[in-house]
């Protein structure tokens, strides 16, 4: 819960400071954020029709081992 609420307030900070930057900059970090969502978007959706187009392929497994005794 801690480490939520320090990402919380690590974003809400940078979004403060973001608002403070002169024009062209803001323009520059807002660019910045519009090519990343896209790109997420994008992942997504080629992800998704890779799924729908071929369903025989194994997907990746979610589970993780188990952890062993190192000692």
């Amino acid at each position: 819960m801690t480490l939520f609420l320090l990402i919380v307030h690590v974003i809400v900070c940078f979004v403060l400071m973001v608002r403070l930057l002169p024009q062209p900059w803001r323009g520059i970090v807002d660019a910045g954020v519009v090519t990343g969502l896209i790109l997420g978007i994008a992942s997504i959706l080629y992800f998704l029709s890779q799924r729908l187009r071929y369903p025989e392929r194994p997907g990746v497994g979610a589970d993780v081992p188990e952890p062993t005794d190192a000692r």
